[in-house]
């Protein structure tokens, strides 16, 4: 994850940090995994500064507390991270086109609006910015779909009934059970704008990564009539 090259007009080179929106990221998971990720790169180890510009948001403001709290524990304080409060269908205190990627991380299954929260992706990603998204899935081998709905339907209720604690297990259960599939996912990136998606299944498919890229956007005319100056 190394940063950004721009020419000034002086003929120089210019590292620009990459700029990252980790929605419903709380408690800072995906932001703290992401730091490590970049810390390891050529431009730290020579410069000693991270090339990155992450802003976490989340619904609950709890969540937050959460993850301020474990990235002062961890040592990752300064002005490359903001924390704020924000629902995901709208993320109006970001500009559009402002960022190099997106990332969610088992949010979008507990966001009302699905298909809102995706064109507001699409929305604040630059040209060329990616949508990375993870979250449950549909196992896809046959024999292991009924191995694990036996065991989320059946043991994991009896497991959260044992530890008086079963309405959150419960959710997460059928919550997956009516999350959209790889492909139903997928169109539903299609259809707020992103051009090219893939998804990678992990354990089976219960889990699924979605990658989703934002064209860049040619002014045909324009090109056109440089052509012809």
């Amino acid at each position: 994850m190394e940063p950004k090259l721009l020419r000034t007009h002086e003929g120089t080179l210019e590292h620009i940090p990459l700029k990252v929106l980790d929605v419903c990221g709380g408690t800072g998971d995906i932001t703290f995994a992401i730091i490590q990720r970049a810390s390891e790169t050529k431009y730290f180890k020579n410069n000693g500064v991270l090339p990155l510009e992450i802003t976490i948001t989340d619904i609950n403001e709890n969540m937050l507390e959460v993850g301020k709290k474990k990235a002062e524990e961890m040592g990752y304080v300064g002005d490359f991270l903001t924390w704020i409060q924000g629902n995901a269908e709208e993320l109006d205190f970001v500009e559009s086109q402002s960022k190099d990627f997106y990332t969610v991380a088992f949010g979008i299954r507990n966001v009302t609006n699905k298909r809102k929260a995706l064109k507001e992706a699409y929305r604040v990603l630059k040209p060329g910015g990616k949508m990375l998204l993870l979250d449950m899935s549909k196992v896809e081998i046959p024999i292991f779909r009924e191995i694990y709905d036996r065991w989320a339907f059946t043991v994991v209720p009896w497991m959260a009934r044992l530890l008086n604690n079963e309405h959150p297990y419960q959710y997460l259960v059928e919550s997956a059970k009516v999350f959209p599939s790889q492909e139903g996912l997928h169109h539903m990136l299609k259809k707020a704008g992103f051009k090219h998606v893939v998804h990678k299944n992990m354990t089976g498919g219960i889990v699924s990564l979605h990658i989703a890229t934002k064209s860049y956007q040619f002014n045909y005319r324009f090109c056109i009539l440089s052509n012809n100056l």
